[in-house]
């Protein structure tokens, strides 16, 4: 039987629906992407409204990349406030939550790097923001990489003993 922080998932390692006890109130519920039980025809990205980690994760990442702390000695970044621990963190959530492929999919600062690698002139405040979105890419990659290499648990495949 496996443990779904929340119900049993029957067995089935993953899917749709809580396939145990109903109750809706596993971390799954709570941050799932709720695309489990909907046709395979529905477009995901285009959902008005969602409670999935990924999406929240990377409006986060974004708002790490371009807002800065104000000090009596001027602007500081984020970086140097909170160091690299809060994007592995995320990266450790997104793992846990499975949600590392979705996230890559509609991480805006993935995109924004994507379309800036075309070319074009950049400002002095869109190089700084290039440079820190490169950096939390580079992270979150690293983290996935040791995160699937070590086979770390997700919400799926915990055992209940």
């Amino acid at each position: 039987k496996d443990l779904w922080l929340g119900g049993d998932r029957g067995g089935n390692g993953g899917g749709g629906g809580d396939g145990g006890d109903g109750g809706g109130d596993g971390v799954e519920d709570l941050w799932g992407d709720g695309f489990g039980d909907v046709d395979p025809g529905v477009d995901v990205a285009t959902a008005e409204s969602t409670t999935a980690f990924h999406r929240l994760w990377s409006t986060v990442q974004f708002l790490f990349c371009t807002a800065s702390f104000e000090s009596e000695s001027g602007p500081v970044d984020n970086f140097t406030l909170f160091g690299e621990g809060v994007a592995v963190a995320g990266a450790h959530v997104l793992h846990m939550l499975r949600q590392r492929h979705r996230f890559e999919l509609f991480n805006f600062n993935a995109h924004v790097l994507a379309v800036h690698s075309e070319g074009g002139g950049a400002d002095a405040a869109l190089d700084q923001y290039l440079r820190r979105a490169s950096t939390l890419a580079r992270i979150d990659e690293t983290v996935f990489a040791m995160l699937e290499a070590l086979d770390c648990a997700t919400i799926f495949n915990v055992r209940q003993t």
